[in-house]
Formats: structure tokens, sequence, C-alpha cells
């Protein structure tokens, strides 16, 4: 995942199921859950790293397609980030427990609950995945705290 003020870029799945989102807990670091992801290889392609990410943390390998959400610049870990939703996933999420200890879906009021036990960042993304999940386009934008976004003119 690179060193605080590296400035790699990132990928994270939105992986949901119903009014629940998958997230994962990492044996290492602060051991915060997390959306599923981590960082672009020199020259991967991010939906690839996106898909590399989620089936090496979930174990989820079957997905119809995934939909970008939207890019961000985070301060501490990476450059940029690019959110992705899973649609038309497959399969029982399961931690492989070497880097990932659990996979757990949450809903909005458990992730509220377990607040401190989530990264930051994770929340902001969680947040914006759920309350722009039917924008027509991807958001772009710096992840702020609380996120400001904002559109065009064009009756959006």
């Amino acid at each position: 995942m690179g060193e605080p003020g590296d400035l790699r870029d990132g990928v994270f799945v939105v992986i949901p199921d119903h009014d629940s989102v998958l997230m994962v807990r990492h044996n290492y670091g602060e051991k915060k859950w997390s959306l599923p992801g981590g960082g672009v290889k020199q020259g991967e392609i991010v939906i690839h790293a996106a898909r590399r990410e989620m089936q090496e943390e979930t174990g989820i390998s079957r997905v119809i397609t995934l939909r970008q959400v939207g890019q961000f610049t985070l301060i501490k870990r990476y450059g940029l980030v690019v959110l992705f939703e899973a649609l038309g996933w497959d399969g029982f999420p399961k931690a492989d427990r070497q880097e990932i200890a659990e996979c757990r879906f949450f809903n909005l009021d458990e992730l509220e609950v377990v607040s401190s036990d989530v990264y930051p960042a994770q929340l902001k993304l969680v947040n914006i995945f759920l309350r722009y999940r039917r924008h027509p386009r991807p958001i772009y934008g710096k992840l702020t705290n609380p996120p400001i976004i904002e559109f065009e003119e064009q009756g959006v």
C-alpha cells in the first residue's frame, strides 16, 4: 500500500448487496475496515487493477462490469484514487487470512456504529457512493471533509 506521502495511484471497489457494502479488514497497519482495493502497479490499467485487487482481497472474480463512480485526490496515501462499483458480481466473499483478516457486509447504520474502526477516507468514499449511486457520470474532485461535489448547470 505504500508509505504515507507516497503518491501512488489507487483503486477501490464498492461491492453492493442490497442496502449493504462489502468491507475488508487487513492483517497489517491500523487493521481498520476498508473497501477492497489498493495500489495500481506500474503500467497497469486502473480497471484491471480494480479487478485484481477485488479478486485478491475478496475472492470475487466474476463481475459483469465495473462502473466508475468517481475519481478523487486523497491527501495521505495515494495521489489519485478511482472508485468503482461492481455490477453483476457472483460468488461468496472470503478473506484469504494472509493479507485480509475478514470480509463483511455493512449497511449504513452499521458503518456509523463502527465508524471509528473504518479508515476516514473509506467512509467518505462509501458515503459518496451511497449519495450519488445513480448519478449518470463519474464524479471528480478532492476528497474533502465533507465532500464538496459541484455539478454542471445542465439539469444535474
